[in-house]
């Protein structure tokens, strides 16, 4: 507080503005408080917090962390069977270079088939079939065995591109039951 009266005082259940109008008469206002201002500062650092701790404990986050964790790693071992596969793969059908390919393909269907059955077998077969989708364009060249080379790869890859843009921008509908 000044010395003629004029001020802001905080104390803990209110707020106090004091001052003097034209006339030298003191005039304030006293506004009474729910919450102490130490409570409510606690209190936005415990919901900072809660919305931070919320992240980790949630069900959905806990359900795709598990899904990622059984989908890639069931990637990255398909991924290797596929470089075992290489020398088959050239052997009969006469081209180079898809073991790999072909070994992450059907490895991606099967941990995503394999990593969405907690979610149930609907969706898990809804991403079986999904995730084959692009495989299409890799298999169609395999077996006209057309040489993996850069034209190949192009092919390949703006078909990829296409099915992902044209995935993104599909309307679901949220309102359609499972039965």
């Amino acid at each position: 507080m000044s010395k003629n009266g004029e001020g802001l005082n905080l104390n803990n259940n209110s707020i106090k503005v004091v001052g003097n109008d034209d006339n030298g008469t003191t005039k304030g206002i006293n506004i009474k408080t729910t919450t102490t201002i130490e409570e409510e500062e606690g209190k936005n650092n415990t919901d900072f917090q809660n919305n931070n701790n919320n992240l980790w404990n949630s069900t959905s986050f806990k359900r795709f962390f598990r899904f990622g964790t059984i989908d890639s790693s069931l990637l990255m071992i398909s991924l290797l069977c596929g470089v075992s596969l290489e020398a088959v793969i050239a052997r009969r059908i006469g081209v180079h270079g898809y073991g790999t390919v072909v070994g992450a393909a059907i490895g991606n269907g099967v941990s995503d088939t394999l990593a969405a059955l907690p979610e149930g077998y609907k969706a898990s077969i809804g991403a079986f079939a999904g995730s084959m989708v692009p495989t299409f364009p890799i298999f169609g060249c395999l077996f006209s065995k057309r040489p993996l080379n850069t034209r190949t790869k192009y092919i390949i890859g703006v078909s990829s591109v296409a099915l992902l843009v044209g995935s993104l921008f599909i309307p679901m509908r949220d309102d359609e039951k499972d039965d």
